[in-house]
């Protein structure tokens, strides 16, 4: 479940933890007229669109970035044995995907940084694992990345028992690693190196951000949930029912669009099912999606 791309001198991993049948298309993005669809039915259908039940096609998975200097695992996905009530799919999951890190050569022991583009329950879930008494944090060495306003804000929500978002993820994969001491709250500048670094893209949530990544003279943008479906590249007007701010979710997709169109920039989503990575092309007006090829 491991599929593996070179950005210059980084090695990018793209480890699947499962794919699924989401949401109906119309229900997960409310402004979805059916005449968008029908105008871009013929790459939507099999692969990005169910054309029996009209639900999205999703793959949840996690990004292992071997560079120069550490090995980063960036959004953890759903992880195991959580509960999670408010999707079906999410909850209480039994998937290897220890085993699937293994296949491409990491052990929990060698991961120098896990960064969370943002802190949902589906971006969060293999920080941690459980004992059989506790949740631990999965990976024992490394520094745990989060954006420090995404983090206030989900504390704040945990707190007054609002979980429409966390479904109880702050308990069980955020403040087990507060109280192990690895976690990195940081702020809007945060480089980690010359290779990666942050830039803020708030709406889906308050502090999500997206990660850029650059080795010699190639370089590369982790999405996260600013940009959720394919079909959201040519239309990014689309928020998702999703979002906690449409309005600022819209912005910041249509800014990220316009400025990497057409720049080479290797574009690195959180949900695009396989091919999953690509560019951005402008044409007549409109934007595209241009898919790497199968990894």
């Amino acid at each position: 479940m491991g599929k593996a791309l070179k950005l210059g001198n980084i090695e990018i991993s793209i480890v699947t933890e499962y794919v699924t049948l989401f949401e109906k298309l119309e229900t997960f993005l409310p402004d979805l007229k059916p005449e968008m669809v029908q105008q871009q039915r013929h790459w939507l259908e099999p692969r990005f669109l169910d054309p029996v039940t009209g639900r999205s096609i999703f793959s949840f998975h996690m990004y292992l970035l071997k560079t120069t200097y550490h090995t980063v695992l960036i959004d953890t996905c759903v992880g195991n044995h959580k509960s999670r009530k408010s999707f079906d799919h999410w909850h209480l999951r039994n998937t290897p995907v220890l085993d699937y890190l293994a296949t491409v050569g990491v052990r929990p022991e060698d991961v120098d940084y896990v960064m969370c583009t943002h802190l949902h329950a589906d971006h969060v879930g293999w920080n941690t694992v459980w004992t059989g008494t506790k949740w631990v944090p999965t990976f024992p060495r490394a520094k745990y990345v989060f954006a420090k306003k995404e983090w206030e804000v989900l504390q704040t929500r945990s707190q007054a028992g609002k979980k429409l978002y966390d479904d109880g993820c702050y308990e069980d994969s955020i403040l087990p690693i507060i109280e192990a001491g690895q976690a990195l709250l940081i702020d809007d500048d945060f480089n980690l190196d010359d290779s990666i670094w942050i830039e803020p893209s708030p709406g889906h949530s308050p502090g999500h951000v997206c990660f850029h990544v650059e080795s010699k003279q190639a370089s590369g943008l982790l999405t996260g949930d600013m940009i959720h479906h394919p079909i959201q590249i040519t239309y990014p007007d689309l928020a998702t029912a999703f979002c906690q701010d449409k309005k600022l979710s819209t912005h910041t997709r249509r800014r990220f669009i316009e400025q990497y169109a057409d720049t080479g920039t290797l574009i690195l989503p959180a949900h695009f099912p396989d091919p999953t990575v690509g560019y951005i092309r402008s044409e007549q007006a409109k934007f595209l999606f241009d898919f790497l090829g199968k990894l």
